[in-house]
């Protein structure tokens, strides 16, 4: 599937990025960020037009590997963003250990609609 998105937004937009949800069971297979590196190969996709979007519970529930992973995702050049914000447990704190691109808060969370937050181009990767 993630081959078959990068590939399409090549030939179909070629200067968009893409988003692509990530299930937790995708996110932690060990091959993962193999992956994601072979899918834009072979698309010929530049990484920095891909965006990958996690859920909180990918980070909470072994945080210590899933920072692992988002640091190799920002490694090949990918961005990464949190879907749906507060739809668990964490808070903007908790989150700030990881290198996000975007918050993408949940549309139920005290009546805020889904706008993604921006980190600040400064932001150490």
């Amino acid at each position: 599937m993630l081959t078959n998105a990068c590939r399409i937004a090549c030939e179909r937009f070629a200067d968009k990025h893409v988003s692509v949800n990530v299930s937790p069971l995708q996110f932690r297979d060990k091959g993962f960020v193999d992956t994601v590196e072979d899918a834009l190969k072979t698309s010929g996709m530049a990484a920095e037009r891909l965006e990958i979007e996690v859920t909180e519970n990918v980070v909470i529930d072994d945080d210590a590997h899933a920072l692992t992973i988002l640091n190799a995702l920002k490694h090949l050049g990918v961005r990464v963003a949190l879907d749906d914000f507060g739809t668990g447990y964490s808070s903007l704190s908790y989150l700030s250990r990881f290198p996000f691109d975007a918050i993408k808060i949940d549309r139920s969370s005290r009546g805020l609609r889904r706008t993604p937050m921006r980190w600040p181009s400064s932001r150490p990767s």
